[in-house]
């Protein structure tokens, strides 16, 4: 920064980041006016601007100050401080007008749970926010889902057509309120308008005393109730209430996959399941996840478990994020099921016309507001291991997520497009990368939809026109084949990018080790991808080396029996694999009828082109052989059985089945003729399952040993598994060191992020032009 011997110049910081809809230019006016400094500080779509009049000793403390106590829920990613080029006299300090700009250098902010100040208000009856509905405040409510446009205002919001009473205006003005600048600020004199739907689609009050007196005897009736969130619409139920719950299942066709629980309070939580402090500290955070935690084993339990989760030994605790949600929980003084309002497998219902027609299938009332969502998104779900975190589902609160973009300098703008199942999107364009929230399934039109809606308004927010598509190389994705059609479309570079590479970049990157000097391993392990040889991987070691994976080692290779119906069938996956095994294959005949052993031994005798190397696939199959899970009645049911079994075995564990490796096979068949030994020997089922988690375990510990590398990452939906990762952190951490995916799912929905890692590793392609345009 130049001298000069003015005593005061017109100054500019520059602030990018995650800075709008977190009270950043509140925070800058305190702060300015406090030091007694005259300038303006405004939003645009490249970030926070401050300009002011200042000595250049008071402008650096100025500029040094800002980084000491910023709002809670920011991230600074840049920030600069300079004399600006054009001088400026200031009488006071202000927050100015927002411009709008041609270029984006913002972080989108995630939607926020209620903080406790709005919740004390909500409390009290004399405060004039008592028991309203959609009390938000600078640090609280409703963000991505709700910006139509940057920078975050309230007229580039859902609520721009809501004007602010002269009371709420007061507070959106008066520096020292806590609602100054808040972009969501409303009253019950200003109210959102709200309406509850009967079933004959008729508004059947739009009064929120009324509303939640109907809404109260629905629920103690054991009816069902539709309920707009922050992303999309909830159905809600008792959840005490055996028949409701079993209603909800058929309404939903959702026979057994679990429900999340949505208790009013902590303490409430506490009398049913085990809360340690990391899950506290989540349950309470701003992102208010549904929190995994273990059921009490107690016989004074008012849930129905057998219903909420069927043969589980964890329950999805959800605490109330919106002061609507509070209230009818706190209200209704009960445990309610709360679930995202959707037939099983088809997106969440966000938009009040989709919901009006199409939820009374499922529920008796719907209950509606006139503040639009615009970015769907279901509940957040982790768990933890230990004390690590382990992201099921990434959406409200926790997305986007943001990364340093590891390519930035190139400035290319890439746009990867994720995988079929837990899909996402990742974009990376100058100085960002962001990483979409879970889109769900692709296996549907409404989905597939979805995720094209999604993707057109983010590119649109963030004014990105990508100039490079990646895409997995499965030539059956809709992300892939629409990926194809947008690069066609716009004459842009394509790039296949394999499925498990992509997860290995996701964790190094994630774990910032693309520059590591060591050797790393990566076990990539899962359910499926399509492999560089046309075969189906899945149980995959990866090595990375000065900037290239390589693959090193596999589980040995079985018969992918009738294509993805084995990915549905756990019994396909034992048969298939104990068809090496032929003097075993006949302890499975019972659990096919005689048509199906018949066609399926036939058409394994006939030696199977596709084969498959799928970690998930052996999880199935020994949940199978023990019985546990023969077919799925939802994804990845085997492995959680099997979880929640050795979960449950009372004694330490540290027995395992032999396993061999040699030229880079993982031999299996040993480990699968002593479980069989051992079930023939009538062992305890717990016991068995903990012997299997920890033979996995071996197998890590067995290829690294012959591989000699020391430094092992995991990525897949295998290692979401909190038994898993417990067990290779209790054996390995002390000799080895562990990287695993923390920010972002180790399942697919790290497939997009891994595909832009996976482009920075390589030689990056350059764009053939930048572009001006770009269309959907």
């Amino acid at each position: 920064m130049a001298t000069s011997n003015k005593p005061t110049q017109t100054f500019h910081i520059h602030l990018t980041g995650l800075v709008q809809g977190v009270g950043f230019r509140p925070y800058v006016y305190k702060l300015a006016t406090a030091s007694k400094i005259c300038g303006e500080v405004f939003n645009t779509t490249d970030g926070v601007h401050v300009f002011f009049n200042a000595s250049k000793q008071k402008a650096n403390a100025f500029y040094k100050q800002i980084f000491t106590h910023i709002p809670a829920h920011a991230i600074l990613k840049h920030h600069t401080l300079s004399v600006s080029k054009t001088s400026k006299k200031y009488t006071h300090f202000s927050i100015s007008k927002s411009p709008d700009s041609l270029s984006t250098d913002l972080l989108l902010t995630p939607d926020i749970g209620i903080c406790l100040e709005c919740l004390r208000e909500l409390r009290d009856y004399r405060d004039k926010r008592h028991n309203y509905a959609f009390t938000t405040c600078l640090h609280c409510g409703p963000r991505y889902s709700i910006v139509q446009k940057l920078p975050y205002d309230r007229p580039h919001t859902t609520m721009a057509h809501l004007a602010m009473c002269p009371s709420c205006k007061e507070e959106y003005i008066n520096p020292l309120n806590r609602r100054h600048f808040s972009q969501t600020n409303s009253c019950p004199t200003c109210s959102v308008p709200m309406a509850l739907f009967g079933s004959n689609q008729q508004i059947v009050s739009s009064n929120w005393n009324q509303i939640s007196t109907h809404l109260l005897i629905a629920l103690n009736q054991g009816k069902t109730i539709a309920v707009k969130g922050i992303g999309g619409y909830l159905l809600l139920c008792d959840a005490t209430n055996e028949k409701a719950i079993g209603e909800l299942r058929l309404r939903k066709h959702r026979p057994a996959k679990p429900f999340a629980v949505l208790f009013n309070t902590i303490a409430q939580a506490k009398e049913e399941v085990e809360i340690n402090a990391v899950e506290e500290k989540a349950l309470s955070g701003a992102a208010a996840p549904i929190v995994l935690c273990k059921q009490k084993s107690n016989s004074k339990s008012k849930l129905c478990n057998n219903l909420i989760a069927p043969g589980l030994a964890k329950i999805g605790v959800l605490m109330p994020y919106s002061p609507l949600l509070y209230l009818l929980a706190e209200a209704f003084t009960k445990p309610l099921i709360a679930t995202s309002a959707n037939l099983s497998g088809a997106p969440i219902i966000y938009r009040d016309k989709d919901a009006i027609d199409n939820l009374f299938d499922m529920a008796e009332y719907v209950l509606s507001y006139d503040r639009e969502i615009v970015a769907p998104q279901d509940d957040s779900l982790i768990q933890f291991a230990n004390k690590q975190q382990l992201i099921l589902r990434r959406s409200r609160g926790l997305a986007p997520n943001h990364f340093p973009n590891p390519f930035a300098e190139l400035k290319p703008t890439v746009l990867a497009m994720g995988s079929e199942l837990k899909s996402t999107f990742a974009l990376a364009y100058p100085n960002n990368l962001l990483v979409s929230q879970f889109l769900g399934d692709l296996q549907s039109l409404e989905s597939q939809e979805a995720f094209k809606h999604t993707l057109e308004h983010t590119c649109n927010l963030v004014k990105a026109k990508p100039q490079v598509i990646l895409v997995d190389k499965h030539p059956g994705y809709f992300a892939s084949e629409y990926g194809k059609e947008l690069a066609a479309k716009n004459k842009l570079q394509l790039l296949e990018i394999q499925h498990h590479k992509a997860h290995f970049a996701a964790v190094l990157l994630e774990n910032k080790l693309q520059n590591s000097k060591k050797k790393i391993l990566g076990f990539i392990w899962d359910g499926t991808g399509y492999g560089d040889d046309g075969q189906i991987w899945g149980g995959e070691t990866f090595t990375f080396s000065k900037g290239i994976i390589t693959r090193t080692a596999q589980l040995a290779y079985f018969p992918q029996l009738l294509g993805d119906k084995m990915t549905r069938e756990p019994r396909l996956s034992a048969l298939s694999m104990l068809s090496m095994i032929p003097e075993k294959t006949s302890i499975l005949e019972p659990l096919f009828s005689k048509q199906e052993w018949q066609l399926y031994t036939s058409m394994l005798a006939q030696k199977p082109s596709l084969f498959c190397s799928s970690m998930g696939r052996l999880l199935d199959a020994v949940a199978a052989i023990l019985g546990v899970c023969t077919i799925h009645q939802y994804e990845g049911q085997a492995t959680m059985m099997l979880e929640t079994l050795a979960t449950s075995h009372p004694k330490k564990c540290t027995a395992s089945y032999s396993v061999k490796f040699s030229e880079e096979n993982i031999n299996w068949i040993p480990f699968l003729q002593e479980l069989i030994f051992d079930i023939e020997k009538k062992l305890a089922k717990e016991y068995l399952a903990c012997k299997v988690f920890n033979t996995l375990v071996k197998m890590i510990e067995l290829v690294s040993t012959n591989l000699n590398i020391n430094q092992l990452a995991f990525s897949g939906g295998v290692f979401q598994n909190a038994y898993l990762v417990n067990a290779i952190q209790k054996k390995l951490s002390k000799t080895k060191q562990l990287y695993f995916n923390t920010q972002l799912s180790a399942n697919d929905e790290n497939i997009s992020f891994g595909q832009l890692a996976y482009y920075s590793l390589q030689t990056p392609i350059e764009p053939k032009k930048n572009n001006s345009t770009f269309t959907f």
